[in-house]
């Protein structure tokens, strides 16, 4: 692959912004979509954005509304809760 700083940029940008323990292939998904659409980039970087809130708007449109209860479904999940 070709190294492209533009690119590389945008990647270390989503990188520090968008990593967390949780949902750890965010960044990459992300650095994809920008790559692809980088007229978006201002969007994505915005400080008023931040990984909690990302977090907390997929676990709301999961039913759920903390980062707390993303977690709790994820224990839940792998130790064998039937109703998740």
């Amino acid at each position: 692959m070709k190294y492209n700083d533009d690119k590389n940029r945008i990647y270390v940008l989503v990188y520090e912004k968008y990593t967390n323990p949780i949902l750890p292939q965010i960044p990459l998904i992300l650095t994809n979509y920008l790559m692809n659409n980088p007229e978006k980039i201002s969007t994505y970087i915005n400080d008023d954005i931040t990984i909690e809130k990302v977090l907390k708007k997929i676990h709301f449109l999961t039913n759920g509304n903390n980062v707390a209860s993303i977690l709790e479904t994820i224990i839940n999940c792998v130790e064998g809760d039937v109703n998740v």
